[in-house]
């Protein structure tokens, strides 16, 4: 929970500086991002992907990656893997 608590004034701090348009948390257990968006109004919206089929957005540099292309170096057991290894 102290880890969760860290992360979530890290984002604050982030969200706080001037010019900070999205800010993007990677999980390193998985293929697996969450997508927080400054919207016009100074509102903070949240966005979740997972899977290796799913694509993380950054409008605001107009572009969009595969999760599977950020993952290809990472060791991520995926569980149809998993259970035909057994």
């Amino acid at each position: 929970m102290r880890d969760w608590r860290g992360r979530d004034l890290k984002r604050r701090h982030l969200q706080a500086v001037h010019g900070v348009q999205e800010i993007i948390e990677l999980s390193r257990d998985d293929y697996a991002a969450h997508t927080f968006r400054l919207l016009p109004g100074g509102v903070w919206t949240f966005e979740t992907m997972s899977g290796p089929d799913a694509a993380l957005r950054l409008e605001s540099i107009g572009i969009e990656i595969p999760l599977a292309e950020i993952y290809q170096f990472a060791d991520i057991v995926q569980p149809d893997r998993a259970a035909s290894a057994e």
